[in-house]
């Protein structure tokens, strides 16, 4: 397999050993192969590209849309809506990985917090 088509983070096969992990980048000309917590090096031609699992639609669980209902205008300054959301870990509030709470599901659940708040203002 040619080594220059990869990307860190492709899905491998391990063909003599049927093993799947991701790719890690080149070591000496063989291939680092992350296999659950060990990296593993590998001939290159002892793998192949795992076959694409395809990528469901996620639910953000925001309910089917809803026409907005006519309103008065409120007088007095509106509290200003923010355009963007940064979901690194390092500029969201503290969290702490609990067995309760992954980080993809704390920034799933930040980003939600952040759809409804454009939506309600």
């Amino acid at each position: 397999m040619d080594t220059d088509d990869l990307w860190i983070g492709d899905r491998l096969i391990i063909k003599s050993s049927g093993k799947e992990g991701t790719y890690e980048g080149i070591n000496k000309g063989k291939v680092r192969v992350k296999v659950g917590t060990k990296i593993l090096l590998v001939r290159p031609t002892n793998i192949i590209l795992a076959p694409e699992i395809p990528a469901e639609d996620p639910d953000l669980g925001l309910g089917e849309p809803v026409a907005p209902e006519k309103t008065t205008k409120k007088s007095g300054p509106k509290k200003p809506i923010k355009k963007e959301i940064d979901l690194h870990l390092e500029k969201l509030p503290p969290f702490e990985n609990t067995r309760w709470q992954t980080a993809l599901e704390y920034q799933i659940d930040t980003c939600k917090r952040f759809l409804q708040d454009a939506i309600n203002a």
